[in-house]
């Protein structure tokens, strides 16, 4: 983990995140996060993110730890970027686990996006 991020003299970094729901992503979230006792709020979802200097990540859901990967899966329901000539979901192009690390966020999306967008070109 890059723990660049954390500004010096301090011993972690946070990110954290507050997604409004429409209609089409509460379902999918829902069937996601209540076998998981994750599901809180109709409305709202909070994501964060904790990197410690000496490297370990703490994943949270609604104030609550969890696995990275549940946290991407679950980000990829929240998430799309879309471009001038084309819609990118995030889960389609495996951006999604590093679009929620807060040491590489923009970077790696727009590189990601660089190379998928430049794929299909000659």
């Amino acid at each position: 983990m890059d723990t660049t991020v954390i500004r010096q003299g301090e011993n972690k970094a946070i990110v954290e995140g507050l997604f409004e729901l429409d209609v089409q992503t509460k379902s999918a979230l829902r069937e996601l996060l209540e076998p998981e006792g994750l599901w809180d709020d109709e409305d709202y979802l909070t994501l964060g993110r904790e990197i410690r200097a000496e490297g370990r990540t703490i994943a949270r859901v609604n104030g609550r730890m969890v696995n990275l990967g549940l946290q991407s899966e679950i980000g990829a329901l929240l998430v799309d970027l879309h471009g001038q000539s084309e819609h990118l979901s995030l889960l389609k192009h495996a951006i999604t686990a590093f679009c929620w690390t807060a040491t590489r966020t923009i970077k790696t999306c727009l590189k990601r996006i660089r190379l998928n967008t430049n794929a299909g070109k000659p």
